[in-house]
Parts: C-alpha cells; sequence; structure tokens
C-alpha cells in the first residue's frame, strides 16, 4: 500500500494494540524501507498535528504528541526514535555524514542503523525507526 494511503488509514483511526496492522514490506530493502516509514511519519504528524497547509513545526509538538505518534507505529509494528539535539552540535556531529541518505548501505545494514537528521529552528531532531518488540 502506498506510504500516505497507509498513513490515512493508520492515522485518521484511533490508537489500536500493537501490531494490529500489517506492512508488506517483504519486497523492500532497508533503504526502501525506512523510506516508507518517513513518509508514513510525516503523513501521520500533518493529519495529526497540521496547521491549515499541513505543514507541522517539531518544536510545538510535545513530548506526549510524540507518544502518541509512537503508539501508532506500535499499531503496525514499529517503534519511532527520535533524539532531539540543540545545533550547537553541529559543531561536534557531522549530521549529513550519518544521514540515511548518504551511508553505505549493504546487506548487513539494519534498519536502526539509519536516520534522518531535520534542523528545525535551533534544533535538529535525528529521527529513526526500529521494529517493535
Amino acid at each position: 500500500m502506498d506510504p500516505i494511503d497507509f498513513a490515512n488509514t493508520i492515522f485518521t483511526q484511533t490508537v489500536k494494540p500493537p501490531k494490529t496492522f500489517e506492512i508488506e514490506c517483504e519486497d523492500m530493502d532497508v533503504a526502501d524501507l525506512f523510506e516508507y516509514l518517513l513518509v508514513v511519519m510525516t503523513n501521520g504528524l500533518k493529519i495529526k498535528y497540521g496547521n491549515d497547509d499541513g505543514k507541522v513545526d517539531l518544536t510545538n509538538l510535545s513530548d506526549e504528541n510524540l507518544k502518541l505518534v509512537n503508539d501508532y507505529f506500535h499499531s503496525f509494528g514499529f517503534e519511532c526514535m527520535y533524539v532531539v539535539y540543540p545545533i550547537e552540535a553541529e559543531n561536534t556531529i557531522n549530521f549529513k555524514d550519518i544521514s540515511y541518505q548518504n551511508i553505505e548501505i549493504n546487506n548487513n545494514t539494519q534498519l536502526t542503523d539509519m536516520c534522518c537528521p531535520i534542523k528545525v529552528k535551533d534544533k535538529i531532531y535525528a529521527i529513526g525507526f526500529s521494529y517493535y518488540r
């Protein structure tokens, strides 16, 4: 299922128990799965917390908001993880080097090895995913 349609199916309902839904990801490599989850998360955030233009300001989201998003992710068997860094972290961490778009992906690459750094105002959000256990 298209990730936008999947997000619409999941995030327009009340949160369901863990692993209620299933993503058909057998034919996806880890990079495709990561990007699929990123699109689901982006669209889920737009559905739950987007303004009239569908834009979401991550800095306005509370821990409770992000916990709810994670509960939705649990409903299809995944965990959404994030770390928030102050903008000054750019002085010690090269976020471009750790971005999923710039790492070498091979047969040993795990979903948890990938992250998507997003700079918003004075913060950097490093977003990643894992399988829900």
